[in-house]
């Protein structure tokens, strides 16, 4: 099992669950099998501390990894502050809003005037509008997760 090249990085996942977290861990069973014996062993640790032989004390000291305890703590996640991703997000909904009154605006102002290109124009401000919106939520949503990814997994 140490010889897996996915190994440190799940006694980093591992050491970084929660009680409940493992236990989810190891009745959804849709993970590697040794994945869940090093889940089952930290289960086995947090519950009996060292009278579980000492095994995953060993192995994270073997690996040279921190552990976070997660006893005084009601959660096991950290305070994650998404401002700018908010405020992306609050950027992306504007423009959107505004791109479609633009549009409509040119398309009304286009067909009093009897112009096609005007059609063309409004049709293509709001294409433009819903891309750059939905580029705009990716960016945010992809930062946000990067950021719970980052504050789940422990300093080594």
């Amino acid at each position: 099992m140490e010889k897996n090249p996915y190994y440190e990085d799940w006694l980093r996942k591992i050491a970084a669950m929660s009680e409940e977290e493992l236990s989810e861990v190891i009745n959804a069973e849709n993970y590697d099998n040794d994945f869940l014996k090093l889940a089952k062993e930290r289960l086995a640790y947090i519950k009996n501390g060292e009278s579980s032989d000492g095994i995953w004390r060993k192995r994270i000291e073997g690996a040279d990894i921190k552990v976070e305890s997660h006893e005084d703590t009601e959660s096991p996640t950290t305070y994650v502050d998404n401002g700018a991703e908010n405020t992306l997000l609050f950027i992306a909904k504007a423009e959107l809003i505004i791109g479609i009154f633009a549009s409509i605006i040119l398309l009304l102002a286009s067909v009093a005037s009897g112009q096609i290109i005007g059609v063309a124009a409004a049709v293509t401000t709001f294409v433009f509008s819903l891309v750059t919106w939905a580029a705009l939520k990716v960016f945010a949503n992809i930062s946000k997760t990067l950021k719970e990814i980052k504050g789940l997994i422990p300093k080594a």
